[in-house]
């Protein structure tokens, strides 16, 4: 639903001049101490309301970082938000933002105020990635406990529950899973993350038991999104469980506790909906003739069109490369990369090592090495060989390390605490 006090700002990597958002404060300033008053410009404001005041003057910023394996719902809860603030916040989103999309390294910026059981917010800022924001007010004008308790809907009509399904594997685990109520999106999860598993039976018997909780937000209208905390298959000899861990932007892995286990894959076309010219497959080369297998896709763009990294990485190699052209292969998580051909140039500043982030720019179809005209030549390795970039494997082999597999840890304490 759209919520009558939400307010967006979205931002395309232009930075605004100070000047620009000077009189851009100014005047959304102006027009608080005007409209939101409900007295005209120039007629003298009525004397203030001491209690109001003094609720004002206890306002809070706080900024929070979201971790690996973070919701915003624990986040809220984290930061000690009333959970009828929390329900609001979650409400006020609407169809703008899907909580689910946040990831490590986004930065939330509440302004909140005292309430009768905690915190309550007045106002949340998602810093999620350097061309895209968002801001919501829930002060309806006065404070964000009027807000929440007039102008939101009640905190029972969003509701943040945990679910545990168990019960025999069945003919087919899958349909088990479906007439047991598990959301479509985590039956597909729990799939996948046994279809890969190495050690966990290909076909588990009907007599295989399965134990699975997870995380529904419910929101008034029908709303709901799913998460999964765990997923374990007991086929009689041995106990497989996965967790599911969102490691960031662009990963989520379905993991063993000692951090093997698989990742779902998740990649952005590079020019978007840019045709497809030559598909991945047998064909006549158009420059050397003969049937050779392309172990790509073309995608036809005039010379010049950016061309953005198909998820988060980092650059493996980075030129000039014989009949590819101009270069730049990424590898991504595990045993991922992507690969770019053809180029006309690259990105201002980068270099091998460069760090880049999903849907950034990289560099700049061209036609350069052998090639017929201006197109982008893609590719999608997992170990090393290509996969077809337009039907890869649904979820590819992971393992994480250092950083990645101490916050999954600490994860998995809270998640089995809770």
């Amino acid at each position: 639903m759209k919520h009558p006090e939400l307010q967006e700002r979205r931002g395309w990597g232009r930075p605004a001049s100070a000047a620009l958002w000077l009189t851009f404060g100014l005047s959304l300033g102006l027009f608080a101490l005007g409209s939101l008053s409900g007295r005209p410009f120039g007629q003298p404001a009525a004397a203030a309301d001491p209690a109001a005041v003094a609720k004002a003057a206890a306002a809070q910023t706080r900024v929070l970082e979201v971790g690996r394996g973070d919701s915003l719902y624990r986040l809220l809860r984290r930061a000690g938000v009333e959970a009828h603030s929390r329900a609001a916040v979650i409400d006020a989103l609407g169809d703008l933002f899907d909580p689910r999309s946040l990831r490590p390294g986004d930065r939330v910026r509440l302004v909140v105020e005292p309430g009768a059981k905690g915190a309550v917010v007045r106002s949340l800022h998602l810093e999620l990635s350097a061309a895209e924001d968002l801001t919501i007010d829930l002060s309806g004008g006065t404070t964000a406990e009027a807000a929440a308790s007039s102008n939101a809907v009640p905190s029972n009509d969003v509701q943040l529950s945990v679910h545990q399904v168990s019960g025999r594997v069945g003919r087919d685990f899958a349909a088990t899973l479906r007439r047991a109520s598990v959301p479509a999106d985590l039956v597909r999860e729990v799939s996948l993350a046994f279809r890969y598993d190495p050690d966990a039976p290909r076909k588990p018997s009907r007599e295989s038991k399965y134990d699975l909780v997870y995380e529904l937000t419910s929101v008034h209208g029908g709303r709901r999104s799913a998460e999964l905390r765990y997923a374990e298959l007991d086929d009689g000899h041995k106990r497989h469980r996965v967790y599911r861990y969102q490691v960031d932007r662009s990963l989520v892995a379905l993991v063993h506790e000692d951090g093997k286990g698989v990742a779902l894959l998740d990649l952005d076309r590079p020019l978007g909906d840019a045709p497809v010219t030559s598909p991945w497959g047998w064909r006549i080369h158009p420059v050397l003739g003969g049937r050779r297998f392309h172990k790509g896709v073309d995608f036809g763009a005039p010379k010049g069109t950016p061309i953005r990294a198909a998820a988060k990485g980092v650059i493996e190699t980075i030129g000039w490369r014989g009949n590819y052209g101009e270069y730049i292969r990424l590898r991504h998580d595990g045993s991922l990369e992507t690969a770019y051909a053809h180029l006309s140039g690259f990105a201002h500043g980068l270099h091998r090592g460069s760090r880049v982030e999903r849907g950034q720019v990289i560099g700049y179809v061209g036609s350069t090495g052998l090639a017929t005209g201006p197109h982008l030549y893609y590719e999608v390795l997992l170990d090393g060989k290509q996969v077809n970039p337009l039907a890869p494997p649904q979820a590819f082999p992971v393992r994480l390390q250092d950083a990645d597999l101490n916050g999954f840890r600490a994860y998995i304490e809270e998640a089995n605490a809770q």
